[in-house]
């Protein structure tokens, strides 16, 4: 308009917006009935969407702020919680004014004194009992997305798998979830003293001590109703290790005997995915027969992994404890290669590392205190608290939370191992004897303390307890890797 009227009379431009206000009338009144129903439909769309928005912005006002901590750009899921029957609702032709449903996941834990085992629905907090084939089971979550948590009843021979009823289905650039009582899945194995049960990638590897197999089972498997394709393999003898898929590799615990008994002493490297001698490309899925590569430096009384996978899937890292130090596995462009990385002076063996998806620092309980293992700067880092940890979990890629001897949960930044902020009082001070394990999804965190059937809740973002009101019908066996299933991508 600044440059018509730098160039036209204004006599000129009011005879032309009469001549436009005549075309618009004559079109109004010969326009026929549909545009004004399509009209009218675009209105009520409209408005039924903003009815809709304020409602379920009124229902979930207290979990506006469990949302900016994780870093997955999903401001659009505020409002988003507890409607579950959205399929088929206009997504095609309407643009989308909710994000789709999300839920907290699922809590799994089992009993220490009866053969059962508690699943917790984490949206409403309603505890369902499910019968198993023993007390004391240990529960190994796959985490994530899956509705499976597997577990091992070590004394029993036996693995069992619990479907916790919470499906996803992708609905273009969300999901929409399904849900179902919790229950045993049909699928089971036997096998003796099953012990360490890992999940990466799809493939959960369940080791058996007693043999030194390991059975691997597709995890997508289980959604269906046909019978599942165990495939298996056998470590060098008989002993606690574990087997980890890392990237198109399956990395298998060694052993040698000394006095009689087997020593944990590294591991060796399988072609998972057949694909010549580089497994660069995937052609088909199965195990070799032999292993492709063996570390070599001296490595005793190996337990406990953690992995980690750069961006992109290029290089990929995986580390064990040792008496010598860190025992590094590492597979990038050049190959495989593995070295021993020894502890500072004074550090002690960790019983177990965990790692982040986004972060190279894995970190290892270790005694009263922690070690670091940097996987570029190839350095391992002793470190201590002003309390002595009890347990310890990923809030992040950059901290941990720890639930130390003194009963209060710390925040503690994985780059010094300050501690951030007031640690914040939890349960009553630990005695010997008594153990408690954390787990923390959808910026919550979740406690289980042996002496407790409560289950305590934490608000990571605001830094305080929920009032839940969670009580398992027995007290928990706190020994679990990972018990909180099924949770939405997007929080």
């Amino acid at each position: 308009m600044r440059y018509l009227s730098k160039n036209l009379s204004l006599s000129q431009i009011l005879f032309g917006l009469l001549l436009l206000l005549a075309l618009v009338a004559a079109g109004c009144a010969d326009g026929d009935s549909s545009d004004a129903e399509s009209s009218d439909t675009t209105t009520t769309a409209a408005a039924a969407a903003t009815s809709t928005t304020a409602a379920q912005d009124d229902d979930h006002e207290d979990h506006e702020d469990d949302h900016e901590a994780h870093d997955h750009d999903d401001e659009g899921h505020d409002d988003d919680h507890e409607g579950h029957d959205h399929e088929g609702e206009g997504h095609d032709d309407e643009p989308m004014v909710e994000a789709g449903d999300v839920t907290r996941g699922r809590l799994v834990a089992a009993s220490a004194t009866l053969p059962e085992v508690y699943v917790v629905d984490l949206d409403t907090y309603a505890v369902s009992t499910i019968p198993v084939a023993a007390e004391n089971a240990i529960i190994q979550g796959t985490g994530g997305m899956s509705p499976y948590v597997w577990m091992v009843h070590y004394f029993d021979d036996a693995v069992e798998v619990v479907d916790v009823g919470t499906y996803f289905a992708r609905h273009g650039d969300h999901y929409h979830i399904t849900t179902a009582e919790p229950g045993l899945h049909e699928f089971s194995m036997t096998g003796p003293s099953p012990a360490h049960l890992v999940t990466h990638d799809g493939l959960t590897a369940a080791w058996f001590d007693g043999s030194g197999e390991i059975s691997l089972i597709e995890e997508a498997q289980l959604a269906g109703s046909g019978e599942i394709d165990v495939k298996t393999l056998s470590a060098n003898m008989p002993h606690h290790g574990v087997a980890v898929l890392l990237g198109s590799n399956l990395i298998v615990t060694t052993a040698e005997m000394v006095d009689e008994a087997p020593n944990v002493n590294g591991a060796v490297a399988y072609c998972w995915i057949d694909c010549g001698d580089d497994c660069g490309t995937q052609t088909s899925c199965h195990v070799e027969t032999e292993p492709f590569y063996e570390t070599t430096d001296t490595c005793t009384a190996l337990h406990g992994e953690a992995s980690y996978v750069q961006a992109g899937g290029k290089e990929s890292h995986i580390a064990y404890g040792c008496n010598e130090g860190i025992l590094h596995i590492r597979n990038d462009t050049s190959g495989m290669a593995s070295e021993v990385v020894p502890y500072p002076e004074g550090a002690l063996r960790p019983f177990f590392l965990k790692s982040h998806s986004e972060s190279p620092v894995m970190v290892g309980a270790a005694g009263p205190g922690f070690v670091a293992f940097d996987v570029n700067a190839q350095v391992v880092t002793s470190h201590s608290l002003p309390a002595s940890q009890t347990t310890f979990a990923f809030e992040d890629s950059e901290h941990i939370l720890v639930l130390a001897a003194d009963g209060d949960l710390y925040r503690v930044s994985i780059d010094d191992f300050s501690v951030e902020g007031e640690p914040l009082s939890l349960v009553p001070a630990f005695g010997e004897g008594d153990t408690a394990n954390v787990f923390v999804a959808a910026n919550r965190l979740y406690a289980l303390d042996s002496r407790d059937p409560g289950v305590v809740v934490v608000d990571l973002e605001t830094w305080e307890v929920v009032d839940a009101g969670i009580m398992l019908p027995s007290a928990p066996n706190t020994f679990s890797f990972g018990a909180v299933g099924a949770v939405s991508p997007d929080w």
